[in-house]
């Protein structure tokens, strides 16, 4: 019931309430302003990257805040069981867990929630409303490069953060499929650039391999989980049967035995739990979920991808790569975006292969001939007070 109605030995008696009499009184319409006015006072910023990791955008930021603007008062949200979360722990960070009841205690205190992800656990803490009263901050966990207006236009975004000239034209300029307007969305370059740049490193004999998911091969999210669930079919996609002849290819062995090039597979972390099955010869390297991301590309000349919004990474970095897809179409048709402004052929940083024959001939192109110079995009300077200041005057 949303109306309190009083009774006093069975007589309809009336509520009188901050000086004013009624017969009854509407207590949702009073929580709701009681939620409002609370929020808006405590003046709170609730910092997210996934629940089970950092080391993204809102770590760097929420790092820089700290250093930078000790008056605020913020707080980060990672799973106790976390690799991250000694480490940020360690290094000052306040740690509240997904799982608690201060999380939720404190979604209700903040203002201002920020993430890199939109994630329900989190803008839907609170019930579907959550959001009403309180400011989201979009990072972003990679440049938006297709078009995701069918899935971002569902969500309340107050400031939606942009890393380069051409995707802030297809979100908030004219004629286009989303709903945002340059009123909220900004063009910054992304929080964890500057430290990307500061510690890149040139000529290093490394090669990252990181193709990004297929939301139709993995299985289904679990909210009790907060992940998705195990798909056995996983094994008997294109997607696993192309990868895996790759990895096994004796071809890549040789190159990388004559090269001295290390190869390290990393793939998105929805493919992570599959990675078991792919049995990779002893020579390939998995990174440890522990390791840094930004330490990978630092330290990487040259990445293999498919689709993945990585690549702007090794871009930012002038590092080339090279995109395998094989199964465009598909991809297109049936994950979670739609192709956008970003053309790989015309825009990428890096040659399209349709096959393995291809991929290999292009690598040993790059190693043969140590050609790892791109000049493709140069980010904006000073992203983590230009992201700030945004947040500010929200």
């Amino acid at each position: 019931a949303k109306n309190m109605i009083c009774f006093i030995n069975d007589k309809k008696v009336d509520i009188i309430y901050q000086e004013k009499r009624c017969t009854s009184y509407n207590i949702s319409y009073e929580i709701k302003k009681l939620k409002k006015r609370r929020a808006k006072n405590k003046s709170l910023w609730l910092f997210a990257d996934m629940p089970f990791r950092a080391d993204d955008n809102a770590e760097h930021l929420y790092r820089y805040v700290m250093k930078n603007y000790p008056e605020k008062n913020i707080a980060f949200v990672l799973r106790k069981n976390s690799h991250d979360y000694k480490r940020l722990k360690k290094e000052g960070f306040k740690l509240v867990d997904p799982k608690s009841f201060k999380f939720k205690y404190l979604v209700f205190k903040a203002d201002k929630l920020i993430s890199s992800h939109i994630e329900r656990y989190f803008f839907e803490a609170l019930g579907e409303n959550t959001l009403k009263t309180k400011d989201f901050v979009f990072l972003q966990h990679g440049i938006t490069q297709n078009d995701l207006s069918s899935w971002l236009n569902q969500r309340k975004i107050d400031l939606f953060i942009t890393g380069m000239q051409d995707e802030y034209d297809s979100i908030a300029g004219d004629f286009n499929r989303y709903k945002f307007t340059p009123k909220e969305v900004k063009l910054t370059g992304f929080p964890r650039w500057d430290a990307l740049l500061k510690n890149n490193q040139i000529n290093t004999k490394q090669i990252i391999i990181m193709p990004t998911w297929r939301e139709y091969i993995v299985g289904s999210y679990s909210k009790k989980l907060m992940k998705r669930r195990f798909n056995p079919k996983f094994y008997e996609s294109e997607y696993f049967y192309r990868w895996d002849s790759f990895l096994h290819s004796k071809k890549l062995q040789e190159l990388h035995e004559k090269y001295d090039y290390k190869i390290v597979f990393s793939p998105h972390p929805q493919i992570r739990p599959y990675l078991e099955g792919f049995n990779l010869p002893n020579y390939i390297i998995i990174p440890s979920v522990e390791m840094s991301m930004q330490k990978l590309f630092c330290e990487s000349s040259l990445m293999i991808t498919d689709y993945s919004s990585v690549a702007f990474e090794m871009a930012v970095l002038k590092k080339p790569v090279i995109y395998y897809q094989f199964d465009k179409d598909e991809l297109f048709a049936k994950h979670t975006y739609t192709q956008g402004y970003f053309d790989y052929n015309k825009d990428g940083f890096g040659i399209v292969v349709l096959d393995i024959d291809n991929l290999l001939y292009e690598l040993k192109m790059k190693l043969q001939n140590h050609s790892f110079k791109n000049n493709f995009l140069t980010p904006k300077a000073n992203s983590l007070e230009k992201v700030t200041q945004a947040i500010l005057f929200i």
